[in-house]
């Protein structure tokens, strides 16, 4: 089996080593790891990052002017060749074990063709936010409130794309939530791991945190009508029934490791009792404040 990990990139070199770092440290026996770095034309990127390759891992970068992450993340994967697909955003790694995890589904169920893993947000320092876990998607609460599922925990089949189509460049911030609408709606078998697989790094300047997103999310939503909005409360509430019957709604111990800006070679470990609820600036300021 081979992986196709695909990195959207725009001057965020410093999260990019740590990205990088989660990526290469995946590799095992059973599989080889394609990780391609798609930087929108970022200054110096070539001498920053030049060419890594180690045994079983191969790491490609371009950089070139794009239209948006989702036109970076098409481009990667038309140069990817791996049968199991994923992006992974500079902000974003794996956690140690995620790629044989995800392996061995994919190899014990054929029919599924996407998979969605529990994720974790932390702060800048590493430390643990909100524990995410993967419940599937539903047409009705993507369109009604948000996609539920983080991508850094999501995988798919070469196969998809090539069948179902790419990413939609016309949205810049939103286009993984209507992406994922679309292979639903076309029948595409989807399935959940709840096993902690990746990290999400919680920061001001993430794109879901700009009015653009506001905007793009009040756009999609006006194009489905009246019916939507009707149904909205009714989508809203069932998604969370779904929530709490899967244990969502929980605090958590947690052990993780990740690579941090103080430690880039290492993974530094945490243990950390973490709950569900989504993060706000505030929380967080406050928290770096009092240590």
């Amino acid at each position: 089996m081979r992986f196709s990990i695909i990195t959207p990139s725009f001057k965020q070199p410093d999260w990019l080593k740590l990205c990088i770092s989660s990526v290469k440290d995946q590799v095992s026996l059973d599989f080889e790891v394609e990780h391609i770095v798609q930087d929108g034309g970022s200054p110096d990127i070539i001498q920053i990052f030049p060419e890594i390759e180690s045994e079983g891992y191969s790491f490609r970068l371009f950089s070139e002017n794009d239209n948006g992450m989702y036109d970076a993340i098409n481009r990667g994967l038309q140069r990817s060749s791996g049968e199991i697909c994923a992006w992974l955003n500079c902000d974003e790694q794996y956690l140690v074990g995620t790629l044989a995890k995800v392996a061995n589904f994919f190899k014990l169920n054929p029919q599924i063709d996407m998979l969605f893993g529990d994720a974790l947000l932390i702060d800048k320092s590493g430390l643990s936010l909100s524990y995410r876990k993967a419940i599937k998607p539903d047409q009705r609460h993507i369109k009604a409130s948000h996609l539920n599922t983080l991508s850094c925990a999501t995988f798919f089949r070469r196969n998809v794309f090539e069948k179902y189509g790419m990413l939609d460049v016309g949205w810049k911030i939103i286009g993984d939530a209507v992406w994922v609408d679309h292979l639903i709606a076309v029948g595409v078998k989807m399935a959940v791991l709840n096993e902690l697989l990746s990290v999400f790094t919680w920061l001001p300047e993430n794109l879901s945190n700009t009015q653009q997103a506001e905007s793009e999310i009040s756009q999609w939503k006006s194009q489905c009508g009246s019916s939507c909005r009707f149904k909205k409360w009714n989508a809203i509430i069932t998604h969370r029934l779904r929530k709490l019957k899967s244990g969502a709604y929980r605090v958590r111990e947690i052990q993780y490791a990740v690579y941090t800006r103080d430690s880039t070679n290492k993974r530094r470990g945490f243990q950390r009792r973490v709950g569900w609820k989504w993060p706000r600036y505030n929380k967080i300021n406050l928290r770096h404040e009092k240590g």
